[in-house]
């Protein structure tokens, strides 16, 4: 959450014209844990993914890429929280991200990501 709030914070201004808000400062970080405890992760998830998704140009790059969050890795052991992550590198906008066992997972679980059933002419 703290992520999330630093990187909202950094854009409000942004933000607030984007959404057209009323409220010139952004909610707190404990805002958003108390109503992102509310919603299914995989729902909310999806539905920025198909937000995003609609925004974007015809001709679009879109990148899959797997990573280990950092910290997440107990002592002794070899393998921490692996997330796999479709997102535009033109702007850096995560479509979508999905938790997979390991690197190993990663072509398995790409079309869980769902991005490759947005295009221009669904949306």
């Amino acid at each position: 959450m703290k992520g999330m709030n630093e990187w909202v914070q950094l854009r409000g201004s942004k933000l607030k014209t984007l959404l057209n808000l009323e409220r010139d400062t952004m909610p707190h970080q404990t805002t958003y844990e108390r109503v992102l405890a509310e919603l299914d992760e995989l729902e909310i998830e999806s539905k920025l993914g198909q937000f995003f998704a609609k925004r974007q140009a015809e001709n679009v790059t879109i990148s899959i890429d797997g990573k280990v969050l950092r910290g997440t890795i107990p002592v002794g052991e070899t393998q921490g929280t692996h997330l796999l992550a479709a997102y535009v590198p033109e702007t850096g906008v995560v479509l979508m991200q999905i938790e997979v066992d390991c690197k190993g997972n990663e072509i398995v679980a790409a079309p869980k990501l769902g991005v490759f059933a947005y295009s221009p002419e669904n949306a």
